[in-house]
């Protein structure tokens, strides 16, 4: 009897290994699909298609709808516009991911490139240059994946940090759209790799407005209520004396971009940790306000529900 449950319990787990790895590779396929059919479509259509994805998204993930929800409601009071903001995330999150992959074709990323407007580069003017990177601090905010290619285009040294996906197919087509005009990609959990590029004069991105699994955070006040805030940048910072810039991407109404670089945050050695990072986190939060109906307000951000 036990022989035989035991065969039933790998039988199960096989078949769900085999099962996890068409799953996986299905939506790789999907996803190229997907990219090349959107690189062939007009931006204004892949738009107005958006908005029908996201408010389809919206009432079908209901899961993801009540975060957001809560989200907005903690933030803002319980108002009737919230799911008006809520449903205009999932409409934005919609676009980005598809103007994104829609880039995969080196024409289309040209023109969106072309027509992106960049600000504040005096903020860095400085610091770039120096033999010593700048850590580049900024939130999911618009499409935010576009950042280092458009930084890269004005011919900056441009690295990354990323976390792995669940998909090994994914993630490796996720970073060849990443690498584009030289950026460079570094693992979330690459701490010598990170190190390597600092020291060698790059900007190197890195999101810290969300909750992140498996790092190391400290709790801290994001948007006036307590949240856990990744570390390991501003220990850096601190450490070896990195200045910090944020970063933020906003869509115009034309549909295209505008990037801007804010001033230096300041990171100072002999304050703690825990206020060098609330700075950093003011900042984002500021951006994030500013332009709140494209952050992705169904992340679990806040401990709550």
């Amino acid at each position: 009897m036990s022989y035989s449950i035991l065969y039933w319990k790998r039988l199960n787990a096989l078949t769900r290994k085999q099962m996890k790895k068409v799953r996986n590779f299905t939506l790789y396929i999907t996803l190229l699909i997907l990219s090349y059919l959107f690189s062939v479509t007009p931006r204004r259509f892949s738009f107005i298609l958006s908005r029908i994805i996201g408010t389809f998204f919206y009432y079908l993930l209901k899961k993801d709808r009540e975060i957001a929800l809560r989200n907005l409601a903690l933030i803002f009071g319980k108002k009737e516009e919230n799911k008006a903001l809520a449903k205009k995330a999932f409409q934005n999150a919609a676009f980005n991911l598809i103007d994104y992959i829609g880039s995969c074709r080196e024409g289309r990323l040209k023109t969106i490139l072309d027509h992106t407007r960049v600000k504040g580069l005096e903020n860095i003017a400085s610091l770039y240059n120096t033999n010593k990177g700048i850590i580049v601090v900024t939130a999911h905010l618009s499409t935010f994946e576009f950042i280092p290619l458009v930084v890269a285009s004005k011919d900056y040294r441009v690295g990354v940090v990323g976390r792995k996906l669940f998909s090994e197919k994914l993630n490796r087509y996720l970073i060849k759209l990443r690498q584009r005009l030289g950026v460079v990609n570094v693992n979330s959990d690459d701490t010598r790799g990170l190190l390597k590029l600092l020291n060698s004069g790059y900007m190197v991105g890195i999101l810290m407005d969300q909750r992140s699994r498996g790092v190391h955070s400290i709790r801290g006040e994001f948007m006036g209520h307590p949240a856990d805030i990744v570390t390991g940048p501003i220990k850096l910072a601190m450490k070896w004396k990195y200045p910090v810039v944020s970063i933020s991407i906003r869509r115009n109404k034309d549909l295209n971009y505008t990037v801007e670089f804010g001033p230096p945050i300041e990171i100072n050695p002999e304050q703690t940790l825990k206020e060098n990072i609330q700075r950093v986190i003011d900042r984002l939060e500021k951006l994030i306000l500013a332009n709140k109906e494209e952050w992705i307000w169904f992340h679990r951000r806040w401990d709550i529900g």
